[in-house]
């Protein structure tokens, strides 16, 4: 069947928009990697970890919203595809008032624990400030986090980028300043301010803050779909805290620093799904909504799967290659950290690759059973974690644990999703040939060019002359790779759906 003119513009506007959203969120990422390098330089290993840790607490309050937000970027879209428009306002204020009314609640209680039980001389005064910073971050982070969800629910993935550069500006400005000032502490008061003059520019386009009105039969509703597709985050939280948890509970606060700076990549890569699923999952829920039928929305888990599993190799090699860069001739206190990047860069390829399966596994309401197959592959990632620490691999063998852990995961999702669309086992097999074919290359490449390109370096200068031969030479031998696929839908629509293409 012919598309029709509206499925091309659809197609050309969803690509537009990913497009000027990575650009934003990137540009964002790399304005908080280069605040981190300097922060990391400022702060040493051991405050550093701590920082780590601050940040750790900050992924685990987020959960406690117990799956409102999840729910409501589900059902809002939802319930507009199907024309219920009064609805769909009324869990937006209801969503609103119930978190913001908690994060108050909590915000006193944090106060008032530190400055009855943490101002003991038995404690350092670093861990007040911890304290009551943390309790001031959780409500703007509770109503930066609704503004997120609101702007994807309305597809105003332009205005989610401006935000991103504007915040990422603040960040470092604020956050590397103080930390030269007044250390740790400066940090948190730094995270502070750009998160209150960040609700400023949003509310400078909401115009205000939603009415509070809220229904708690619907909240109650909202939480038992919500709380299971939160739980599912939560696991996978957990799937890539993992590491951390064995480093800080079998090493030391040094290592845990080591990997913090490590981690950087992490944050690099999870920036892909986070575009996927901003710019397709309300398209996707609208869809399903009006169609009430999965195999309308089946584009949605294959194509972004595909085009993601070709072209992220040339985006991880050029981390691969030149991570070392900014640790070897500036955080030079941090040198034990470039293997375990380098390690880590690797098992990243996994992790966008489920995150329109595990999409599709949410609109059909299995969570549950999502939740019920990633319990036991934490425990193995816990098990694989500690046995390799326990080897002698150190955090070289977490990374390594890590990998292979966001393999399982990746493969794991990716079959439960096509087991709701009634995939034959030949489908499985030809669709995990198809996305892991690229993998599998790219690891050898990595292993080829790191064995023959092998020169002394002598300053910046020269190691950048040899980053950039090796970057050259992997993209000039994987890009072949793409001729295998090109006859792709998911390619096809892309190539047609190029600028250049129309000019």
């Amino acid at each position: 069947m012919k598309k029709q003119p509206q499925d091309y513009k659809e197609e050309r506007k969803i690509l537009n928009e990913s497009a000027l959203y990575s650009f934003s969120i990137y540009l964002r990422m790399f304005l908080n990697i280069l605040g981190g390098v300097f922060i990391a330089k400022l702060l040493g290993p051991t405050l550093y970890g701590l920082r780590n840790a601050f940040g750790l607490v900050m992924e685990l309050e987020a959960c406690s919203q117990a799956g409102t937000f999840t729910a409501m970027n589900r059902e809002v879209p939802y319930n507009r595809g199907r024309g219920n428009d009064e609805k769909a306002e009324l869990i937006l204020t209801s969503v609103f008032g119930v978190n913001f009314f908690y994060s108050l609640v909590i915000c006193t209680l944090l106060i008032l624990f530190s400055f009855c039980y943490l101002r003991s001389p038995d404690y350092d005064s670093i861990y007040v400030y911890f304290a009551i910073f943390l309790a001031f971050i959780i409500i703007t982070n509770k109503i930066i986090t609704f503004y997120h969800f609101k702007f994807v629910i309305e597809k105003k993935a332009i205005l989610l980028g401006r935000i991103h550069i504007f915040y990422g500006l603040l960040n470092i400005l604020a956050s590397v300043t103080l930390v030269y000032y007044l250390g740790l502490k400066g940090l948190f008061l730094g995270l502070l301010i750009a998160d209150v003059l960040c609700i400023l520019y949003i509310l400078k386009y909401a115009g205000r803050i939603p009415p509070i009105s809220v229904s708690f039969p619907l909240i109650w509703r909202l939480v038992k779909i919500g709380f299971p597709i939160m739980a599912v985050g939560l696991l996978f939280m957990l799937l890539t805290s993992t590491g951390r948890i064995i480093i800080l509970a079998m090493l030391s606060k040094e290592n845990l620093g080591y990997f913090g700076v490590a981690l950087f990549v992490n944050k690099v890569v999870f920036l892909i799904p986070e575009v996927v699923h901003v710019v397709l999952y309300p398209r996707m829920m609208e869809k399903f909504g009006r169609a009430k039928d999965i195999y309308k929305v089946k584009n949605y888990l294959v194509e972004p799967t595909v085009l993601v599993a070709y072209l992220m190799p040339f985006f991880l090699a050029a981390l691969y290659f030149s991570i070392h860069l900014p640790i070897q001739y500036f955080l030079t206190q941090y040198l034990p950290a470039i293997k375990v990047a380098q390690i880590l860069t690797l098992g990243l390829f996994f992790v966008p690759l489920f995150r329109m399966p595990l999409s599709i596994c949410v609109a059909l309401n299995r969570q549950i059973k999502i939740v019920l197959l990633t319990v036991p592959i934490i425990l193995l990632s816990v098990i694989l974690n500690y046995s390799l620490v326990r080897v002698g691999w150190g955090i070289e063998g977490v990374a390594i644990g890590t990998g292979i852990s966001y393999f399982i995961f990746s493969s794991v999702i990716i079959w439960y999703a096509f087991k709701q669309l009634r995939a034959t086992i030949s489908e499985y097999l030809k669709f995990y040939l198809l996305i892991y074919a690229p993998f599998l290359y790219f690891v050898c490449l990595i292993l080829v060019i790191e064995n023959i390109i092998k020169f002394s370096t002598y300053g910046l200068g020269n190691d950048l002359i040899i980053t950039s031969l090796k970057l050259a030479v992997f993209f000039l031998m994987f890009a072949p790779i793409l001729i295998l696929v090109k006859k792709h839908s998911a390619f096809i629509k892309l190539i047609d759906n190029l600028p250049l293409r129309h000019l």
